[in-house]
């Protein structure tokens, strides 16, 4: 991801008009543009820069294909490290952080999210895609967030790791209470000593004890986090991206529900392994994941 900051850092306004019309390719055809970038760069010729644009004058405009058939060949290093985050289909050992896609967990918002959005089930997609010897279910995935040990050897692999299955303190009514008067703003004005501070103070340590703690447990039993990134991820989510970057795992995001590049916080680029922006590409990636050498079973 080094490279991707650079090209940020260093961008000419012309890096960012290619930039911005690379990211909006169908991921096919930046895949395309990513091989034929790099048989360029091996043959250590520019001749077959001219080739371009008549390959990709239906998705790039004269401008944007002028400015590639005339890059160096440092230019053209950091376009393929670019189209390779942008790559779903690409997690050679190159293009991780962790040479594994063993156990993901499934990161992203939950309060927040709404009803009407297109993460909504995406945690039961994924784990119908994997199938249930993937799934860390109910029993095991809440005694790694009591204990942070599991016995991953009972599971077929990738494990998944997905937080509502840890989380079952949301189904009790207490909580479930302390948490709509959340929603509905009665926290907000809290009179000391008053009946709104002790719920207060009882979610809050509840919501420590059952979640906060247990997830960042299981998050250490895995290798990548995939991300469901929109306006429903909160200071959970940002949290354990944070977790993410600093044990240097594997970072996957989705952008759904319209989040585009410019939504990614400048702080998040420098830890993002991957970037799909479709469920298209986030199947993908999926496929992509369950075919790894690291998974085989």
């Amino acid at each position: 991801m080094k490279k991707y900051l650079n090209f940020i850092n260093e961008s000419t306004r012309e890096d960012e008009e290619l930039l911005n019309q690379i990211i909006n390719l169908p991921y096919e055809v930046r895949k395309e543009l990513k091989e034929e970038l790099e048989d360029i760069k091996d043959e250590k010729t520019n001749e077959g820069l001219g080739s371009l644009f008549s390959k990709f004058k239906n998705f790039l405009s004269k401008k944007a294909l002028d400015f590639i058939i005339n890059l160096n060949e440092k230019e053209i290093d950091k376009k393929i490290e670019l189209l390779t985050i942008l790559d779903p289909t690409d997690l050679s050992p190159d293009a991780l952080r962790v040479n594994s896609v063993s156990g993901i967990y499934l990161g992203g918002g939950i309060d927040k999210t709404k009803p009407d959005s297109e993460s909504k089930e995406w945690r039961e997609e994924v784990e119908d895609f994997f199938g249930s010897k993937n799934i860390v279910y109910d029993s095991e995935i809440a005694e790694l967030g009591r204990t942070g040990k599991l016995n991953k050897s009972n599971y077929n692999k990738p494990l998944i790791f997905n937080p509502m299955r840890n989380e079952l303190v949301r189904e009790d009514p207490n909580w479930a209470e302390y948490h709509r008067m959340w929603r509905e703003g009665e926290f907000d004005d809290i009179e000391p000593g008053s009946e709104e501070e002790a719920k207060w103070v009882d979610w809050s340590k509840i919501t420590n004890t059952a979640i906060n703690r247990p997830d960042r447990l299981i998050i250490q039993a895995c290798d990548t986090n995939l991300v469901s990134l929109n306006a429903g991820a909160g200071g959970g989510t940002y949290g354990e991206i944070e977790l993410t970057a600093y044990r240097n795992l594997n970072l996957f995001i989705w952008l759904n529900d319209a989040w585009t590049m410019k939504d990614i916080s400048p702080w998040l680029i420098p830890s993002i392994t991957k970037i799909v922006r479709t469920k298209e590409e986030l199947f993908a990636l999926l496929d992509a994941i369950k075919n790894h050498p690291s998974n085989k079973n």
